[in-house]
């Protein structure tokens, strides 16, 4: 859905003279058709009451979450600073919520964005947790408690979560950080969180004291940004009388450390005028002309789209953290099977002659490399089978056993149709497999495997 509210128009279709507006317009990019801006005729809500309503405007900022559209600031026709918060009900289709805000935001200055999942920090939100649920290791398999075979090595009591990205909840909403500078001989920096509350309403919380670093952002005009992670990017046009371009910057929300992103000398020269994230890939793209030039198009309000530079922010440690596979419960279940050796039948060998004792099965439905080398591995095994002169009585056969039923009737040691892989011969399936990775890397690599998480 794409939201659109506000900003300049004409005042009729023949006339040249320009208006601002304040109404709301919804565009499903899905069926590509406008929707209706207001509720339906027969809806239980009520009518957008009056004071709600903003005041027409345009340069405002704007971001949606929690299914909320936020209106911050602007100016009115007459260039009159407008100093509140309007909040737009996305489902109710219907201003909800009114604020003062105290301070001057626009787009030449200012910029509010907001992530489309969050990203949680399972071991600060676990603090004070009870973290012996599953009872104390070597005993979580085994009924008579008998410790595991190598009691020194606990996996699963010094495991530390890593961060995780998820969809956004009431306890933990996707923030909007709105970003603000100027006075630019003598830059001020402001930031502040807008933290939406349930069912309605918001927080507002000043961190600008907390923003570090080496090195401060310079004054950007027109700034651009994005969440990617637990990052904040910023971007803008910096002039100064003996430089110009156009800068990139990251503020770590964690730490509240900001670092800039050297994008090298391809933004050095040029006019680039505007940033975008493309989050699925981890990139940034910046659109300009890479001939143009800069301060001119600056001075004229000119915004060129003929060339498109990437940033790998990766490549910075800005990303986005997986989604969890597999809840943290269950994750800590996986190492403790790991470590006890839960239905061991297997052995990863490591190229300093440790081994480390897992399931065969486990590693087939988890690691498609190894499922595929064990099919080839067996394919040669019966091909050098067949090459042997005919059974003598020593030899050991294959003993006959039912088989699970397949769609094509039961599967049997005769059923010709039974498939090879769903009864593995066991004379000739490997027991180890040789890594040539030292052990800490083989056992995070089974870990890995075990918990589908890091």
């Amino acid at each position: 859905m794409l939201v659109i509210f506000g900003g300049m128009g004409y005042v009729a279709p023949d006339s040249e003279d320009l208006c601002v507006l304040n109404d709301v317009r919804l565009f499903d990019l899905r069926t590509r058709k406008w929707r209706p801006a207001g509720p339906e005729p027969n809806a239980t809500y009520p009518p957008d009451t009056p004071s709600l309503v903003p005041r027409a405007r345009y340069a405002h900022l704007s971001s949606v979450t929690a299914d909320r559209l936020f209106v911050i600031g602007g100016q009115d026709m007459t260039n009159v600073w407008l100093d509140d918060i309007h909040v737009y009900d996305l489902k109710r289709l219907a201003w909800v919520q009114r604020q003062d805000y105290p301070r001057h935001c626009g787009t030449y200055r200012s910029v509010a964005v907001a992530g489309k999942l969050r990203v949680r920090l399972p071991m600060e939100e676990r603090k004070g947790e009870d973290m012996g649920l599953l009872g104390p290791p070597g005993s979580r398999f085994r009924v008579d408690g008998v410790p595991p075979p190598d009691p020194g090595r606990v996996i699963s009591d010094e495991v530390a979560h890593l961060s995780y990205s998820a969809p956004p909840t009431p306890e933990f909403p996707c923030d909007i950080m709105l970003y603000s500078n100027y006075n630019f001989t003598d830059v001020r920096r402001e930031l502040e969180v807008i933290s939406p509350q349930e069912p309605s309403g918001f927080t507002i919380t000043d961190r600008s004291d907390a923003m570090t670093g080496l090195t401060l952002p310079p004054g950007l005009r027109f700034p651009t940004g994005a969440i990617l992670g637990s990052h904040l990017i910023i971007a803008g046009t910096y002039l100064a009388h003996s430089y110009q371009s156009f800068s990139i910057w990251a503020l770590d929300l964690q730490n509240m450390t900001w670092t800039r992103i050297d994008a090298g000398t391809t933004l050095t020269t040029g006019s680039w005028s505007r940033g975008v994230l493309w989050t699925q890939q981890n990139k940034f793209l910046i659109f300009g002309n890479r001939t143009g030039n800069l301060v001119e198009d600056y001075n004229r309000r000119l915004l060129s789209w003929d060339h498109v530079a990437y940033i790998d922010l990766e490549a910075f440690g800005i990303y986005q953290p997986p989604r969890l596979m597999l809840d943290l419960r269950t994750q800590e279940l996986g190492l403790a099977a790991l470590e006890e050796r839960v239905l061991a039948d297997f052995e990863i060998v490591c190229d300093d002659g440790r081994r480390i004792a897992c399931s065969r099965r486990t590693l087939e439905e988890r690691w498609p490399w190894f499922a595929e080398q064990r099919k080839r591995y067996l394919k040669a095994a019966r091909r050098a089978l067949d090459t042997l002169p005919a059974p003598t009585p020593g030899d050991v056969p294959l003993p006959d056993r039912p088989l699970p039923s397949t769609p094509s009737g039961p599967t049997t040691a005769t059923n010709p149709g039974a498939e090879d892989d769903e009864r593995p011969d066991p004379r000739l399936m490997p027991r180890a497999l040789h890594l040539s990775e030292p052990f800490s890397t083989t056992l995070a690599l089974l870990q890995y495997i075990y918990a589908l998480g890091l």
